[in-house]
Parts: structure tokens; C-alpha cells; sequence
């Protein structure tokens, strides 16, 4: 992980963190919390993941149940819609769907807290001109060779 840019929006500093996969708004844990929260799969779609990974992987729900460290019954009443997974086992049928499923979606810690969503990532394979006035970002060198720009 490279040193954070900092950027300036109406005055407040925004930090960003850049890898190889692109650069991310670095959000406080609180925040991201928040976010995770709020853009966590429904019930009805961590069913269709438990679905997808059993047929598309030929697991019995024995098996998915031994990788999940739950009970076949406990699956069973998942699948059904009887009962609903945890926070923890819905991220882990997340991860699960997501590195098997999905490559790709679970990139870095970031799209794991975010379910995936790159919530505040730019990608490097999308146009970005940090010079441009054009986009409202501005970016400055400073003199320990930093970054530091503003948001108009």
C-alpha cells in the first residue's frame, strides 16, 4: 500500500490509499461499519449464494456445511429461510461466493467490508487525470514528493 494522497474537499482533508488495484477514500471504521451495514446482502440473497455455491460447486449440504463450520441442519433451515445466518456466517458466505463464484469482488479489505462494492474505490483502469481541473480533483506535489490536491 502506497503513502495516502490527501485531497481537500470544501476544506476537510480526504485521504486516499493507491495500490496496484486501483485507489480507495480512506473511511474510518465507524463509517465503513455504517456502510457495510447498510449495503449488507438480504436474507433472500445470501439464500441464492448458499443455492449458487451448492449447485455450481456440486456440494452436498453436508460439505457446505463443514466449510461453513455449521450443523447440516443448520444450513438446511438457512436455505429454507427458517432461520438467518449471522452477521459473521453471511460474510462468510460472501467470502465464500465471492472467491469461488465471483473473482474478482474480494480484491482487498476494503471490497470485504464493503460486500464487494468498492465503496470509495477509483480504478486505475478507468480515465483519471488528477491534474485536470476539468474532473474537480487537483492534485499538488509537495515537497517531500507527497501528494496533495483539493476537491472543487
Amino acid at each position: 500500500m502506497s503513502k495516502p494522497m490527501q485531497f481537500r474537499y470544501r476544506g476537510s482533508p480526504l485521504n486516499w490509499v493507491g495500490n496496484e488495484s486501483g485507489f480507495y477514500l480512506k473511511f474510518s471504521g465507524e463509517l465503513m461499519s455504517e456502510l457495510a451495514n447498510i449495503f449488507a446482502p438480504n436474507p433472500e440473497q445470501i439464500r441464492r449464494m448458499l443455492f449458487e455455491l451448492r449447485s455450481r460447486l456440486a456440494w452436498s449440504q453436508a460439505y457446505l456445511g463443514a466449510v461453513l463450520g455449521v450443523p447440516k441442519a443448520t444450513l438446511r433451515k438457512w436455505e429454507l429461510g427458517q432461520r438467518n445466518p449471522s452477521g459473521a456466517a453471511k460474510k462468510l458466505i460472501w467470502l465464500l461466493h465471492a472467491l469461488f463464484l465471483n473473482p474478482g469482488a474480494a480484491r482487498n479489505d476494503r471490497d470485504i467490508a464493503s460486500w464487494g462494492l468498492g465503496i470509495g474505490r477509483i480504478d486505475l483502469g478507468a480515465r483519471l487525470d488528477l491534474k485536470s481541473p476539468s474532473d474537480g480533483l487537483t492534485q499538488v506535489e509537495t515537497t517531500d514528493g507527497s501528494s496533495q490536491g483539493t476537491l472543487d
